[in-house]
């Protein structure tokens, strides 16, 4: 097996040169819905040509300092930016009992979501937290892909063409359970989070399965924690991937909560720095689409990253130095449903990961090998 020790900044550099000559605007497409007297009303969304596109843009958003100033250039406003805005301008100590809280909660719900920690807590956050599409959909959770229209809800995401926006502008939390077996919507639940603690600051994992090479997969639905005082950091693997073409990133997403007392925890903004090192097999892409595109045999990597701490609620750094193609043969099955041949973790699977993740009272190690 052929073994290289990959340059990040030269990965990083390159694929901000991509980022910057390929990522094209997206357009603020006008539909209309039907209000509650008969009238047509003009409705803004922010749309993309296709999922590449959508995909590109996210990247290039993440990589904003002042994404206020950034969403204004482009004239347009998220429910991710305004979410985020109004979380950070309440006064938590101006709360006397945990009801006042819950209250205030509620009536602010289209600025907030909430979850139940693995404790059994409850804890509160910007609306739509955990999706990185919350800065490309606008104040109702709508964007659009090609005729595709989406809408982001806490429990997950619906999608259905756009000539049912007024039918999607509709739903509501409590009535995505309907639409399992529906003819018009496709609805994508969030994954179950399985919740890793770290013992004296460790969380170790044993891999279910491997490969032939020994690599394993990322476990993608576990998220690591840790608790100290009244602070908590959270870590989950993730992957962008741009459908089509372009650069996929393997990376790690870190975010703290606060105790505000009462029981009851709230996200909050934090410097939190990462010491990375990570072995990982990867299939070289040689051209083409489907499993015949990329090298037959692995090629091993290993990556090293120290990131300074940045003042955020969230934290998406990398995990691999590699940037990767991803050009799957794709099926599609009715207009919503697809399948990719072959999987992109069939592209890229590690054999050892050791992550250090600090805020500045509270930190996490996370541990995964093949031994």
């Amino acid at each position: 097996m052929k073994k290289r020790k990959y340059q990040y900044f030269a990965c990083m550099a390159l694929l901000a040169t991509f980022i910057t000559s390929c990522t094209k605007e997206p357009e603020i497409n006008k539909l209309s819905y039907t209000d509650e007297v008969g009238g047509k009303v003009e409705y803004l969304v922010l749309s993309f040509q296709n999922e590449t596109q959508l995909n590109q843009k996210i990247l290039e958003i993440e990589r904003q300092e002042d994404i206020s100033a950034y969403e204004t250039n482009l004239g347009y406003a998220s429910i991710g930016r305004l979410s985020d805005e109004f979380f950070s301008t309440i006064d938590f100590s101006s709360f006397s009992s945990e009801n006042e809280v819950i209250e205030y909660m509620e009536e602010n719900k289209k600025y907030i979501d909430n979850e139940t920690e693995y404790d059994g807590n409850i804890s509160y956050m910007p609306k739509f937290f955990h999706s990185r599409y919350r800065y490309v959909a606008n104040k109702d959770g709508i964007y659009q892909v090609g005729d595709s229209i989406y809408r982001l809800f806490n429990a997950g995401t619906v999608s259905t063409t756009s000539n049912h926006l007024n039918e999607l502008r509709s739903l509501t939390d409590d009535t995505l359970g309907f639409l399992n077996n529906s003819p018009t919507f496709r609805y994508v639940p969030n994954h179950e989070r399985h919740y890793v603690e770290a013992v004296s600051g460790v969380a170790s994992l044993t891999p279910t399965a491997f490969s032939e090479d020994g690599c394993f997969a990322l476990p993608m639905d576990t998220t690591f924690v840790n608790t100290r005082a009244d602070m908590r950091i959270y870590s989950e693997f993730t992957c962008l991937l741009n459908i089509g073409g372009g650069p996929s990133i393997i990376g790690i997403d870190s975010y703290c909560k606060m105790n505000i007392c009462f029981g009851i925890w709230i996200v909050v903004k934090r410097n939190i720095d990462y010491n990375v090192n990570t072995v990982y097999h990867y299939r070289e892409y040689i051209g083409g689409i489907g499993p015949t595109a990329y090298e037959d045999e692995c090629t091993e990597y290993t990556y090293s990253m120290y990131e300074n701490p940045e003042n955020s609620f969230h934290h998406n750094k990398p995990i691999a130095g590699q940037q990767f193609d991803y050009r799957p043969n794709v099926c599609t099955i009715f207009w919503f449903f697809h399948s990719y041949d072959p999987k992109w973790y069939e592209i890229i699977r590690f054999t050892n990961i050791n992550i250090t993740v600090h805020a500045a009272s509270v930190s996490q190690t996370i541990l995964i090998s093949n031994n």
